[in-house]
């Protein structure tokens, strides 16, 4: 991230809907070091939750709504590791391994 390339954010929807002021800190922290950053306000939800509760074709569905949004993107960034590890064993092949953790 150094060469200032723009950023994708995913918020995940923990974060988006109990602390809010997580995302809302790291907005800020890209914005402090003159980072270009989008975030996609069609993101929802990476399917971890579903999958977690055994709903597989709501999480198959929710994974590649996540893929469809953040698939083309140079660089995607979030902020949890239990997310990054979800979404690199679900969908490490059609990402390119362009997700970087953010903590």
């Amino acid at each position: 991230m150094s060469d200032n390339k723009e950023v994708t954010l995913f918020i995940q929807c923990l974060v988006d809907t109990m602390y809010p002021e997580v995302g809302e800190a790291m907005v800020r922290i890209f914005q402090k070091l003159h980072i270009p950053m989008s975030c996609p306000a069609d993101q929802t939800c990476c399917g971890q939750p579903a999958l977690n509760s055994g709903y597989w074709e709501e999480a198959k569905a929710a994974a590649r709504r996540f893929i469809r949004i953040f698939g083309d993107p140079a660089q995607v960034v979030v902020n949890s590791i239990y997310f990054l590890i979800f979404i690199h064993i679900r969908n490490s092949v059609a990402l390119n391994g362009k997700i970087m953790l953010f903590l």
